[in-house]
C-alpha cells in the first residue's frame, strides 16, 4: 500500500487552460474514468468535449491533470464560470447539464485531489469560490473536499449531492 506522503510527493500537476492545448486523447482520458470511482458518461471525453463547443466560449477552460511519474493518475474537469458580480468561480465543465459531475481519480484518491487543490490554492486571488454541484453521494470527494478546502481558507459551495 501506498503511503498518503509518499503518493503526495510523486505527483505532478499540468494546467490546460484552451482544449486545442489539451494533449490527452479520448482513449486516454476515458481509461482514467472507467477506473474513477464515479465512472459517468458525463466525465468522458466525448460528452466534455461537445459540451465544450457547445457552452464552453462563454467560460474559460481549467482542466488539472495530475501525473504519477508519466501516467496519468487524475483529472479536475474545470472551467472558470463568469462573475456577476466581483471574481469567477470554479465549476465543473457541465455545469447545468450534467446529472453528475465529479474529479476523476484513481487510487489512492486522496493525495491526488489534494494535489489538485493545492494547486488551486496558489491561484485563489483568480477567483471567488469552488461552486461544484451534483456530486454523487457515494464519491469520496464529499469525504475529503471539505477539510483540504478548509485546509487552505478556500470556500467551497455544493449545492446538491445526488444518488
Amino acid at each position: 500500500m501506498i503511503n498518503s506522503l509518499d503518493a503526495a510527493a510523486q505527483l505532478r500537476v499540468r494546467i490546460f487552460k484552451d482544449f486545442p492545448s489539451l494533449d490527452i486523447d479520448a482513449r486516454t482520458w476515458n481509461d482514467l474514468v472507467a477506473r474513477s470511482q464515479t465512472n459517468s458518461v458525463f466525465q468522458t471525453y466525448e460528452w466534455i468535449a461537445s459540451w465544450w463547443k457547445v457552452f464552453g466560449p462563454e467560460r474559460r477552460l481549467l482542466v488539472i491533470a495530475v501525473y504519477r511519474n508519466e501516467r496519468i493518475v487524475g483529472l479536475a474537469p474545470l472551467m472558470v464560470a463568469p462573475a456577476r458580480i466581483g471574481l469567477p468561480s470554479i465549476k465543473f465543465i457541465g455545469d447545468g447539464n450534467a446529472d453528475y459531475c465529479d474529479f476523476i481519480l484513481t487510487e489512492p484518491r486522496q493525495p491526488v485531489l489534494q494535489a489538485i487543490v493545492d494547486w488551486l490554492a496558489t491561484r485563489r486571488r483568480e477567483w471567488c469560490d469552488l461552486d461544484l454541484n451534483n456530486i454523487p453521494q457515494q464519491s469520496s470527494t464529499l469525504e475529503w473536499l471539505n477539510p483540504l478546502c478548509a485546509s487552505h481558507d478556500m470556500p467551497l459551495l455544493v449545492r446538491r449531492y445526488v444518488d
